[in-house]
């Protein structure tokens, strides 16, 4: 899978062989997901899932990063992560004229984060920009996350809005004038586009060290995006299911 090669790029260019010194976890991710296209609903994918954290870098999955300044109230990060919830293949388009437009691929993106940890929930903002230049976008989020331990199961809550740039927006949305002509749909230019969204996820610890997790979150798209000739839907969803175990 693309988004496997990618986070092993990272990987390798972020772990130095003495790395295993601190908190470290190993595990397997799968993740059910659907998309807006007019085109495959659902896709599936299971990946191994490293974790590693010393308190001055990170990796976590399919994003690795820096701390610029981490304490018991601030997270501040450098960061690079692997963005492929809209990348599209054309194979996979319903009818002719999805199957003739340009693939839109995944990418890294890379940027910074802030988040300021409060006796009520926690203040998440983020900026990046695709750094392969496929898109040549700009991406950002500002989201609310609260947490509640309930017999031993913590339950995490994130209710939030992605903002993505015009550039962003018509890469995976738009479609040129070339593809039009060839595809037969509708030339659409869109500008920048808010994609608000919810999130809830658990976690338990079934012993010292092995814990598992499920994530579902919801994204409401944007009448920019709802308006795209290659989208038929008004929102999408993923599901996640993981098992770490850590050393």
């Amino acid at each position: 899978m693309h988004h496997f090669k990618i986070f092993c790029l990272l990987l390798a260019i972020t772990i130095p062989t003495s790395a295993f010194s601190s908190s470290f976890s190993l595990g397997v991710q799968t993740e059910l997901a659907t998309q807006a296209y007019k085109a495959k609903r659902t896709h599936f994918y299971a990946i191994p899932y490293v974790g590693y954290d010393n308190d001055v870098w990170y990796v976590d999955g399919i994003e690795t990063g820096f701390y610029l300044l981490k304490d018991a109230e601030n997270e501040l990060k450098l960061k690079a992560y692997y963005y492929y919830e809209d990348a599209y293949r054309p194979e996979d388009g319903h009818g002719e004229a999805m199957k003739r437009l340009n693939k839109r691929r995944a990418t890294v993106m890379s940027g910074i984060s802030y988040q300021r940890i409060t006796p009520w929930g926690a203040i998440f903002t983020q900026v990046a920009a695709d750094t392969l230049n496929n898109s040549k976008g700009v991406v950002a989020t500002a989201a609310y996350i609260g947490e509640l331990n309930v017999n031993s199961v913590m339950l995490y809550g994130e209710i939030g809005t992605d903002w993505s740039n015009a550039q962003q927006t018509r890469y995976y949305y738009g479609i040129s004038q070339e593809e039009a002509e060839r595809s037969g749909l509708n030339e659409y230019r869109p500008h920048q586009s808010l994609t608000p969204f919810i999130m809830l996820a658990a976690e338990y610890k079934f012993t010292q060290y092995w814990e598992g997790y499920i994530e579902s979150r919801y994204n409401f798209l944007s009448k920019t995006v709802r308006h795209s000739p290659m989208v038929d839907r008004d929102g999408t969803y993923n599901f996640v299911i993981g098992l770490n175990y850590n050393f």
